[in-house]
């Protein structure tokens, strides 16, 4: 594990960015920061990888991608999405937008829109929720 953090290494990194957990070629672990290196290192004492990569981004565009790979590649160790412009969780909706889940159940039962599971959270699309809330206004 020390030969990721090779000086040479180090000195090529960029700071802010999406990185990947692997354990053998396998994506475990999908996250973001605005420090890539020290991120990457406290995952040594919580998870089991042998390498690691990243993708450059701009700290407005963390949040987006980090969800977008998330679902994509599905990884194991990976529990959750971040806040993000494309999914909102059943439970933020009540927060950001006042729509209950029983308005919520209504709308998916008329066919408003679908929802989709992840991580045993319920999420929909924030387009659809925000237009749902358009319709109950």
């Amino acid at each position: 594990m020390k030969e990721m953090f090779y000086k040479e290494n180090i000195d090529a990194l960029p700071k802010i960015g999406v990185y990947f957990l692997f354990n053998e070629n396998e994506i475990v672990y999908i996250g973001q920061s605005i420090n890539i290196l020290n991120r990457v290192g406290t995952h040594t004492q919580s998870k089991t990888f042998n390498s690691w990569n990243y993708i450059s981004c701009s700290r407005e565009e963390l949040n987006d991608l980090e969800a977008e790979l998330i679902i994509q590649h599905k990884p194991v160790l990976n529990s959750s999405l971040p806040k993000n412009k494309m999914w909102i969780s059943i439970n933020q909706i009540k927060n950001t937008h006042d729509i209950g889940k029983l308005a919520l159940k209504k709308a998916q039962k008329q066919g408003y829109f679908s929802r989709q599971e992840f991580f045993g959270d319920i999420y929909f699309l924030v387009d659809e929720v925000e237009a749902l809330k358009e319709d109950l206004l």
